[in-house]
């Protein structure tokens, strides 16, 4: 088989395996293949740091794509993840309370355990409506008797999912409510003409389509009014007549597993999923799973891995082939839909192909450092420019004071022109910081210039072993890109010695800077005086970014700026004009940094007024961002400020609500 089709082949296989790691065989598929992702199943499952380890090799299978992780996390009795993850009750629950706000919370929170583990796709919710009290698959995973129910429930567990980050899937089309047998075991049977199809079982997934969701699962049944000979989940008229022309879908569509006896007595899996012609698979789900492991079967001779799992095949998504593009839409158009319906710019599937996987996948298994404790030793380090020894010794007796052991050696007061010595002493510097187990965090002394030549000297697997904070901001964007885009790292827009620390409360937010480093629960709402709403709305994604020049900077470099879609972007800057902002965004918005995010929040951009007082930064500012499909706020004192400056987690999620009261939310803890 030529290589370029077992790539499209493999772009289309979501594999399930056996075991607590990733194994040979999966790899082997990916490195062959290309595979479109992995399924965890509860016999992956051991304990939460195993399956984040997990999740973070499975998205590293390929190299060059955005990698599926996903799982089936409904609550009650299908539920992949258990204590000590929370162990939700069965939909059916959360349905008698007939609380839409507390659906949306439920979601909300089952979402940050998911992200924190690396899943970025669960196949939840089910939108079957339960109408048969003898059916014995679906029961109380169904959240309610009334498509209406069920629809307004459905519709706000997947716009909670995914405006956190979480891809949903909402299943089983057409519907599996009425049915009296189990599709595990036998082919259901679904006798319904297509006037009640239209009124009942249809309701929920036209309004999950409503909220944007991102994938819908199909159903290994009968329903002779629409197809007598096919189950759905392989029919042409249900799939592509129904699901794609009459609901309007343009999202993916799964098809649920290929191994289930419902089809499996009737097809083998490689006919099932089309045998591997293009053509037959224009029109098959574009996702095909099956829960045993695809490895072996993959890599015969005729593309049989196409039914080993789950197949992502978007019109404009990873897939360049033409039987790809004929598919379904990436979730793009799941973005699309969100943004005009509910005014947040996020998604959590891939956008299109990309050299680099985080340029357009979700976010990969993000590391966070340990809590701080009093007593901690922290490395001072100067990657950047020279500085005064009363404002380096002001910030070190900061630090005595919060509790933490300044670390240091003469080479921190090295000098070499506008740098603070030969960029091999201070990367060696930081990688001796890295290395030593004494050490608990790094923290910069000042920025300036000189961050960015370190980045080639500093070894990225390092990074990642020794897990440290590093706090910092303007030069040292460098380094917080590095570690977060580059290293998959958490890391800290923060406070430095010179001109923050060393001037105590009247230069840095102490309560910020120890809940961020030392509290391993979320910091919350941060809602500070002065900030101002540009563009209203609440969107969600993980915070990124840092001094605008040295994102820039970065673009087209081995260490660019290259964050995954749905991010909430952090722009900070210091006395640059009105004229150069300008120049600026619109760079960032040319280079297409700008429309993966789905947020902005602007820092207080100081001294970046014209002398004369017009035109003023947040009115230009205001002027860039006014057709932003996200919601934007402008104000926020980190970084470069006029007063005591905030310290911001990168890496983890965060909301930004922008109208009256415009905030930042925290969700997640910055450290463990």
């Amino acid at each position: 088989m030529p290589s370029a089709l077992r790539r499209q082949i493999g772009q289309l296989l979501i594999a399930g395996f056996d075991g607590h790691q990733i194994t040979p065989e999966i790899r082997s598929l990916a490195a062959e293949f290309g595979l479109g992702g992995v399924i965890f199943f509860a016999r992956n499952i051991a304990e939460p740091e195993q399956v984040a380890e997990m999740a973070f090799d499975a998205a590293r299978l390929v190299p060059d794509l955005p990698v599926w992780v996903s799982l089936d996390q409904e609550g009650g009795r299908v539920a992949r993840l258990k204590a000590p993850f929370t162990e939700w009750p069965p939909m059916a629950t959360l349905g008698r309370s007939g609380d839409v706000k507390l659906a949306e919370r439920f979601a909300r929170a089952l979402a940050a355990e998911l992200r924190a583990v690396g899943i970025t796709l669960d196949y939840a919710p089910v939108l079957d409506i339960h109408t048969n009290s003898k059916n014995p698959v679906i029961g109380d995973r169904a959240l309610a008797e009334k498509a209406e129910d069920v629809a307004r429930l459905g519709g706000a567990i997947v716009r909670a999912l995914q405006s956190s980050g979480i891809a949903a899937c909402g299943k089983h089309f057409p519907g599996h409510g009425d049915t009296s047998t189990d599709s595990h075991v036998e082919l259901p049977l679904v006798e319904h003409p297509p006037d009640r199809l239209r009124r009942v079982e249809f309701v929920p997934f036209k309004a999950a389509i409503d909220a944007g969701v991102a994938t819908i699962m199909t159903a290994h049944v009968l329903v002779p009014s629409l197809d007598e000979q096919r189950p759905a989940s392989l029919s042409r008229r249900i799939i592509f007549d129904v699901l794609r022309s009459e609901l309007g879908y343009e999202g993916v569509i799964l098809s649920d597993d290929l191994e289930m006896k419902a089809v499996a007595a009737e097809y083998q899996v490689p006919e099932a999923a089309g045998d591997g012609d293009p053509g037959r698979l224009r029109w098959r789900a574009d996702l095909q799973r099956r829960s045993r492991d695809a490895g072996g079967r993959a890599r015969s001779a005729r593309p049989r891995g196409g039914a080993g799992a789950a197949a992502v095949r978007p019109r404009r998504g990873r897939a360049e082939a033409p039987a790809a593009r004929q598919g379904a839409l990436s979730c793009r158009a799941g973005r699309r839909q969100t943004r005009r319906r509910a005014g947040a710019a996020r998604s959590a599937g891939p956008r299109r192909a990309s050299r680099d996987r985080r340029r357009d996948g979700a976010l990969p298994v993000m590391r966070k450092p340990r809590a701080l404790v009093p007593g901690d030793r922290l490395a001072i380090v100067a990657p950047a420019s020279p500085f005064t020894r009363e404002e380096f010794d002001s910030g070190v007796q900061e630090i005595r004071r919060l509790g933490f052991v300044p670390v240091y050696d003469d080479s921190v007061f090295a000098r070499q022109r506008y740098v603070a010595g030969p960029a091999a002493v201070r990367a060696a510097a930081i990688q001796a910081a890295w290395r030593d187990p004494s050490i608990a965090g790094l923290i910069g002394v000042r920025g300036g210039y000189g961050s960015a030549q370190l980045l080639p000297l500093l070894d990225r697997d390092e990074a990642r072993r020794a897990a440290k904070p590093l706090v910092g901001y303007s030069d040292l964007t460098s380094l917080l890109t590095f570690l977060t885009i580059g290293c998959d790292l958490v890391a800290f827009h923060g406070p430095m010695l010179a001109g923050r620390l060393g001037r105590g409360a009247d230069g840095y937010d102490e309560r910020s800077f120890v809940q961020m480093l030392c509290r391993r629960e979320p910091a919350g709402e941060m809602a500070p005086t002065g900030l101002e709403t540009i563009r209203a709305g609440e969107a969600s994604g993980p915070l990124l970014g840092g001094t605008l020049a040295l994102l820039l900077a970065s673009l087209g470099t081995p260490y660019a700026f290259a964050p995954p879609a749905g991010y909430v972007l952090f722009l900070d800057e210091v006395g640059e004009r009105p004229y150069r902002l300008d120049r600026m965004v619109t760079q960032l918005a040319q280079s297409g940094v700008l429309a993966r995010a789905s947020a902005v929040v602007i820092g207080e951009l100081p001294r970046c007024d014209e002398a004369s007082g017009d035109p003023t930064a947040r009115a230009v500012m205001a002027d860039l961002f006014a057709d932003f499909p996200g919601p934007v706020v402008i104000g926020f004192p980190s970084g470069h400020t006029s007063g005591p400056a905030m310290t911001l987690p990168f890496g983890v999620n965060a909301r930004v609500v922008a109208g009256e009261r415009p905030r930042l939310v925290i969700e997640e803890s910055a450290v463990q």
